[in-house]
């Protein structure tokens, strides 16, 4: 099965948002009523285990910080497969300290799930989330990455304007990428890379590889060796190096004409929070309007919202590609070792 690639024009969603204004419910009720916010001052903590970038996730710890000063927000962060391994090893040992998972391996996800780690919470905002980004009840869309090229334009004269630029000579050593079996965000970009730009076979990972990638182990570490210059290009995140770009930091994205990657996170409550309320208002919190925009505006990232304005930097109308759900679990071990083999990397 193959993913599906879609155009989306932000100029229809801002619309939308600008519809649905008038409709908005208040921040009360968008994070669970005072009960609830009640209870969660009472518990005074909340434990986040993260796979998102630590900056960024600190940006949305802040904001919350700054909303509920009586909840102290602490922030785990780790790579998807460590995390993933971590939080399967606390929880068979009875040991297991997150009170909120946000991780974008839905297939990791899934297993978590079908290991009691998941817990069961309905956000206020349900509605306002389309069905195809979240498991009612259980698991939401807290944030949306695209996953495209960037470069250095102080180094690369003579940039990339497609993914088939990348495989060209020019760019042989100068590289940089996170591999496949790191989390959801690098894998799902190579499944499009397979499905899409090969053609449903091998062929461009084997036109990447003999580019000799610099291999990093996440979308933070390629941010700063992009604004240094150290890796001149890389396959990145929308959002990496955004507040430095603010500040005139020389990085530049591509929107490439075969699609770029949307990559979903998805947060949920874990069925042994030790601080439930305190969990289920940071996920309240965070798929609210003012938390949504908090991750627009200040991380310069799309909302998954279907009323919430994209960042003032987004192009009017980009080409997304996504996996399909089936494609993104059963084909991630044997794919991710075949990556391996081929780009000669050893975890």
């Amino acid at each position: 099965m193959k993913g599906a690639v879609r155009c989306i024009a932000f100029a229809a969603v801002v619309l939308a948002w600008a519809a649905g204004a008038a409709f908005a419910a208040s921040l009360t009720e968008e994070l669970g009523g005072e009960a609830l916010i009640r209870e969660a001052k009472k518990e005074g903590k909340v434990v986040v285990y993260t796979a998102n970038i630590l900056s960024l996730a600190k940006t949305m710890q802040t904001g919350f910080n700054k909303r509920f000063p009586e909840i102290k927000a602490e922030v785990v962060r780790l790579g998807g497969g460590a995390l993933h391994r971590k939080i399967l090893t606390e929880h068979s040992a009875g040991k297991l300290v997150a009170d909120v998972i946000e991780m974008s391996d839905r297939g990791l996800i899934r297993r978590e799930m079908a290991a009691g780690v998941i817990g069961k919470h309905t956000i206020p905002t349900d509605g306002m989330y389309p069905a195809d980004t979240k498991i009612p009840g259980m698991v939401y869309p807290g944030c949306t990455y695209l996953y495209l090229i960037a470069y250095n334009p102080a180094i690369v004269k003579n940039p990339p304007k497609s993914w088939m630029d990348l495989v060209d000579p020019r760019f042989r050593g100068q590289l940089g990428l996170v591999p496949a079996e790191l989390g959801g965000t690098p894998w799902m970009t190579a499944l499009f890379q397979y499905q899409v730009l090969g053609n449903n076979s091998d062929s461009y990972w084997r036109k990447l590889a003999a580019q000799k990638p610099r291999f990093f182990t996440s979308g933070a570490g390629i941010g700063k060796n992009l604004i240094s210059g150290e890796t001149p290009a890389a396959v990145a995140l929308d959002v990496v190096s955004v507040s430095d770009i603010k500040k005139g930091a020389p990085v530049k994205f591509v929107y490439p004409p075969e699609g770029v990657v949307m990559i979903i996170f998805n947060f949920s409550v874990t069925t042994v929070a030790k601080n439930p309320n305190a969990a289920k208002l940071w996920m309240n919190w965070t798929h609210s309007r003012e938390g949504q925009e908090v991750w627009t505006k200040q991380v310069g990232g799309l909302s998954p919202r279907t009323d919430i304005a994209p960042p003032e930097a987004a192009p009017k109308t980009v080409k997304v590609w996504q996996a399909t759900e089936e494609d993104f679990v059963k084909l991630r071990d044997s794919y991710t070792k075949r990556w391996n083999a081929i780009f000669g990397y050893k975890p």
